[in-house]
């Protein structure tokens, strides 16, 4: 079947309602809440200490003076280097090596838009996975596949993101919620998908 939208229900043994997977939204997004304006007029320390409170440092400086455990987002750094050879280049991260082609070189390795479908299909395996062992799922073999096509628009981007899952060990309405879980809390996902269309395919096996 096809998923569009919304959010598959899981049943859990714990007596908990259907749909309570743990972190997955059955609803919009909560709405923002408004940020007070500055009076007119007001400027110098005032309107310097709001701006301190409204911006991400100065939440986290609010949270550690009330005792609040802070952790920094992380930040993810990755190097890449040409090589002797035109086209072929060297992507590191964390010690680990990959070997990438330019998309025109004819060559044998991974080209830069199939490092972007990778990241997808990973982030989505280790969420689902992931999930599953929170939940004490018996999940079996989760296979994704990510197709992409170019689209014509300048500048270039993708016109749509297709994705095709298959998890094992679980029935339909679990899947779908494993898979909702991955579109909820990837960033890499969700980054895409606020400017190009993604379709799901969600199966069991």
């Amino acid at each position: 079947m096809v998923q569009q939208g919304g959010c598959g229900r899981l049943h859990r043994r714990r007596g908990l309602p259907a749909g309570r997977l743990r972190g997955v939204r059955t609803r919009g997004r909560p709405r923002a809440a408004a940020p007070r304006a500055v009076p007119d007029g007001v400027r110098g320390h005032h309107a310097a200490r709001q701006s301190r409170r409204a911006s991400p440092g100065g939440r986290r400086l609010a949270a550690a003076r009330a005792g609040a455990v802070v952790t920094a987002a992380p930040i993810a750094t990755v190097t890449g280097r040409t090589s002797a050879a035109a086209g072929e280049y060297t992507i590191t991260a964390r010690g680990a090596t990959v070997r990438s082609d330019a998309r025109n070189s004819g060559g044998p390795e991974i080209h830069a838009g199939e490092l972007l479908l990778a990241a997808l299909a990973s982030c989505a395996l280790a969420v689902i996975e992931g999930t599953a062992a929170e939940e004490g799922l018996g999940l079996g073999p989760v296979t994704v596949e990510v197709s992409s096509e170019r689209g014509e628009d300048q500048p270039p981007r993708y016109a749509w993101f297709r994705f095709e899952v298959t998890v094992a060990g679980v029935d339909q309405t679990t899947a779908e919620a494993l898979v909702q879980r991955f579109r909820d809390t990837c960033p890499i996902y969700n980054t895409v998908a606020a400017v190009s269309p993604a379709e799901f395919d969600v199966r069991v096996a």
